[in-house]
């Protein structure tokens, strides 16, 4: 194939690593395309995103009875990323085990989404858990 090294490349690409022992002729080039394809976060060598998504507030106490108000009971999500992230399958969950799954969700670069405890329609800014029940401990989850 024209001289083409396929180890090398699918290295070089990010699709492979490098496994020890190597034969000596072959060792320089396949330690320097892995470690371009690392400096270049290419393939499995790519940055995991989401690194920088935080929960970056948390209202447990509704105003009043929480059981007549959980619209108010809610977290802020923040994705401080330069690129939207796809949030489709992640969780959410408190100390007792209340588990939220994300639906198909992309939370776009610098924003924030507020997840809202009670029953409402979801848009970019707000998503609803839909619990019929308080979630989030008023002294801490």
């Amino acid at each position: 194939m024209n001289d083409l090294f396929v180890n090398e490349e699918l290295i070089r690409q990010g699709y492979a690593h490098v496994q020890r022992p190597l034969r000596a002729e072959y060792r320089d080039r396949l330690l320097t395309a892995q470690k371009a394809a690392w400096q270049e976060a290419l393939g499995i060598w790519a940055r995991a995103a989401g690194r920088n998504v935080a929960i970056v507030e948390i209202h447990p106490d509704a105003e009043g009875n929480d059981w007549d108000n959980l619209c108010d009971e809610y977290i802020v999500i923040e994705n401080r990323e330069n690129i939207s992230l796809d949030l489709t399958g992640w969780t959410v969950s408190d100390e007792a085990n209340h588990r939220y799954l994300f639906p198909s969700f992309v939370l776009k670069a610098k924003t924030a989404v507020t997840l809202r405890t009670g029953v409402g329609r979801n848009t970019e800014s707000e998503i609803f858990w839909g619990s019929r029940g308080p979630i989030w401990n008023n002294d801490g989850d």
